[in-house]
């Protein structure tokens, strides 16, 4: 006797079994349910931000109650949050740019075999990866090379990442000999091979890269708050720092005064943009 062939369906122009159909389903409901918990938090903010009286503790209802613009009226009128966006878009630019012509710079020669003492200073790049002089070096060597208060003192000294030149130099070990030896028979130097093979044969690599290097570049916000004190000089990460941290001050405050709870409205994002900005 032969076994018994599993009966199959037709969904759509296709062929499905039963265990078919119940894999799919299962896999619906975790893609739903990891849905849920990506847009739930997205749902909140975008309602509290709609919402007058909308207060964390409070939980979210499915429209705002009290629908008003307030807060992004007092957030498009607050100067410094747009000189913040002018900043971090100029920082992440000149920082990815910096960040990506060291990087390059440093993994092209270290990626070649020919290249005397390469082990030697790709060790030291190493090294550097588990050792560093610390924070107190650092801030004394921004404060010596008078770059306190400039755009230098946030796009130099991330200039390079040991890690992503690492990744670089790899990916340039991996482009075949025969497109590098080709062009030195026909009398091409080390730039012109760079230029005319390498790097356009690397621009995928490079463009996944850069976009590493700019995210992290505009998240950026620990060096704004230790080498600038020039409040048109900051970044908008450091503003909505200093914001949160006035919000939460305030909340302490108002905690102390009397014995009283905080005002659960000042946490809605119209209120909060609102009193917060109108302070700043």
């Amino acid at each position: 006797m032969t076994d018994a062939k599993p009966k199959r369906h037709f969904l759509g122009s296709r062929l499905y079994t039963r265990s078919d159909f119940v894999f799919l389903a299962v896999d619906a409901i975790l893609l739903i349910l990891i849905l849920f918990i990506i847009a739930y938090p997205l749902y909140y903010i975008i309602m509290a931000s709609f919402d007058n009286r909308l207060a964390a503790r409070d939980g979210i209802p499915l429209f705002p109650t009290s629908f008003t613009f307030d807060g992004y009226k007092a957030t498009l009128e607050n100067k410094t949050l747009w000189l913040g966006y002018r900043n971090s878009i100029i920082y992440t630019f000149v920082g990815t740019f910096i960040n990506i012509f060291m990087t390059i710079c440093a993994a092209y020669p270290l990626s070649r075999k020919d290249f005397v003492g390469r082990n030697v200073l790709m060790g030291l790049f190493v090294f550097t990866m588990y050792f560093s002089g610390g924070l107190i070096p650092d801030y004394l060597l921004i404060i010596n090379l008078g770059m306190i208060n400039t755009i230098w003192s946030l796009v130099l000294p991330p200039a390079i990442s040991v890690y992503n030149m690492i990744i670089m130099r790899t990916y340039f070990q991996s482009i075949p000999d025969a497109l590098e030896e080709s062009a030195r028979i026909d009398g091409a130097r080390y730039w012109t091979v760079f230029w005319r093979i390498i790097f356009p044969v690397s621009t995928p690599m490079i463009a996944a890269i850069a976009l590493f290097i700019g995210v992290n570049q505009w998240n950026a916000w620990f060096d704004a708050a230790m080498f600038v004190r020039d409040q048109s000089l900051k970044p908008m990460q450091s503003i909505i720092l200093s914001i949160i941290s006035e919000a939460r001050f305030a909340e302490r405050i108002a905690e102390m005064a009397g014995g009283a709870s905080f005002d659960p409205n000042l946490w809605s994002f119209p209120a909060f943009a609102t009193e917060t900005l109108s302070r700043s």
